[in-house]
């Protein structure tokens, strides 16, 4: 069976979530969404708080929608460059600590440790930082927006070395509340709906990403007229985002927008 899943998601047990673990949950089964990996801010949780979200968790998962307990752990690479790593599948509290400490720390306790929002440092990076990872979030629908990562961000996932190991490509929503709920999944095919099958086949690189441009490997990327279909919105997107910013065109241009939301595809 094909799986639907939600990656990188905030409810109110972090300290910018504005929405109930529940609420989210329930709207993201209504939107065709079969599990959820929760990455809550480490900020001001606790081991005693986080092991609440795991209980939570638990509680909110069944046979057509689970809920996998995470975090997004804030690490220094450097005194003034914070990076912020995800880990996946965890069902206890890992302190901060130096990257490599806090990657250790997660894998160890049987974890994924993915690379958040790497756009922030990407013009700076060298590709051998990264393979201590499981996965980089190539793709995050809060900063990249919904129709396509950035350009610079998929060059450096293609630097790495394509051995068929990690790190792999993720896409995330980054969702803080439900309406900020990206057209963006991970499909994950499965005999079973549970947190270590899920978990077991993103390890091992085994599953999909669906985008407005297409489903493709979580190994390879884009292929090449995904990659020339993501250019093209970009570039569509970024001259909105630019025309947005003058006065009466970015009125007409949040006018459009706002008409074409509101329209209900069950009215027409």
């Amino acid at each position: 069976m094909r799986f639907r899943g939600a990656f990188h998601a905030h409810s109110s047990f972090s300290y910018d979530g504005r929405d109930s673990l529940e609420r989210i949950a329930g709207e993201l089964r209504l939107r065709g969404f079969q599990f959820l990996l929760l990455t809550e801010h480490d900020d001001k949780l606790t081991a005693e708080s986080f092991a609440g979200v795991v209980a939570s968790a638990d509680q909110l998962s069944g046979p057509e929608f689970l809920v996998i307990p995470g975090l997004e752990i804030r690490c220094w690479r450097r005194p003034r460059e914070q990076w912020h790593i995800a880990a996946l599948g965890l069902r206890k509290w890992v302190p901060r600590g130096s990257i490599t400490e806090v990657v250790t720390a997660i894998q160890a306790a049987g974890g994924l440790a993915i690379f958040l929002h790497p756009y922030k440092h990407s013009a700076l990076l060298n590709p051998a930082e990264l393979t201590i990872f499981d996965g980089i979030e190539v793709w995050n629908g809060k900063f990249d927006g919904f129709y396509a990562p950035r350009a610079r961000t998929v060059r450096l996932f293609r630097a790495l070395p394509r051995t068929g190991r990690p790190p792999y490509f993720y896409c995330g929503h980054d969702l803080h509340a439900i309406d900020g709920t990206a057209p963006l999944a991970l499909e994950v095919e499965s005999d079973a709906l549970n947190v270590e099958s899920i978990i077991a086949h993103l390890r091992h690189g085994e599953f999909y990403l669906e985008a407005p441009g297409g489903r493709f490997s979580c190994q390879r990327g884009p292929d090449l007229w995904q990659s020339l279909y993501l250019h093209a919105m970009r570039a569509a997107y970024e001259g909105y985002r630019l025309g947005a910013r003058l006065p009466l065109l970015g009125a007409a241009l949040r006018k459009g927008r706002d008409t074409i939301r509101s329209v209900d595809p069950d009215d027409e």
